[in-house]
């Protein structure tokens, strides 16, 4: 398959194996919320030295899920440095934010059909309208974890931006079908808004950027092949 025509300025096509190199650098970057710059700098170092001695075989191992993995080997890739934050779509269980839990008795799934759904959730639409959805809620409802990873990200966007693109598949191949991805969650039947792109890794700091006022990030994306 042929990409569309590109602006080697700004995109660039790209091997599956330096997304997945992507993937897994985030997968194991885990610096503590509070830390400098510098450890910032040295945890990712010593990640990507890790990562630059394996082979795609290892890679994958490390990846560990078959079905994520299938994703990326049956896509295309390109690098883009500003794609819109409004045409990703969010991850359907994004850090637990597919029921609202002010509005919803988790412990009572039959509560459910009761409520509007469609206004209820935080993943139905973009990660722009997720972003929105927290924004107005109250933060002591949210999983503490993901408060944690918010700050910590905005608080080291400049270094997380361009170290950590986003990564994105076509629109529907994660929303449309929650079988795909790879959760047991509770978000099959929903109607999610159509967006351009979903966001298969990167959703936690892409509602960081958005919650900070960025509009565009850059991004791994994948298309279908013919």
């Amino acid at each position: 398959m042929l990409f569309p025509k590109i602006n080697m300025q700004t995109e660039k096509y790209v091997e599956k194996i330096e997304v997945k190199k992507s993937l897994l650098k985030a997968l194991l970057f885990t610096p503590k919320p509070d830390a400098k710059k510098y450890e910032l700098k040295e945890n990712h170092d010593l990640v990507m030295r890790v990562i630059e001695n394996m082979n795609e075989s290892e890679i994958d191992y490390s990846i560990g899920n078959d079905l994520r993995k299938k994703r990326y080997n049956d896509l295309d890739w390109k690098y883009e440095k500003k794609v819109k934050l409004s045409d990703m779509g969010t991850w359907p269980n994004m850090q637990s934010l597919d029921w609202n839990q002010e509005a919803l008795d988790l412990e009572n799934p039959s509560n459910r059909s009761n409520i509007n759904l469609t206004d209820k959730l935080f993943t139905l639409g973009s990660i722009t309208e997720t972003a929105e959805r927290i924004n107005e809620f109250n933060k002591e409802k949210l999983p503490p974890d993901l408060i944690s990873r918010l700050n910590a990200i905005r608080k080291n966007i400049q270094f997380i931006m361009p170290n950590f693109p986003l990564i994105l598949v076509p629109g529907g191949v994660i929303r449309s079908d929650n079988s795909q991805t790879g959760n047991n969650g509770s978000s099959n039947d929903l109607d999610f808004r159509p967006t351009r792109f979903d966001l298969e890794d990167g959703n936690t700091r892409g509602v960081a950027y958005a919650l900070k006022g960025i509009t565009h990030a850059p991004a791994y994306i994948g298309y279908k092949k013919e």
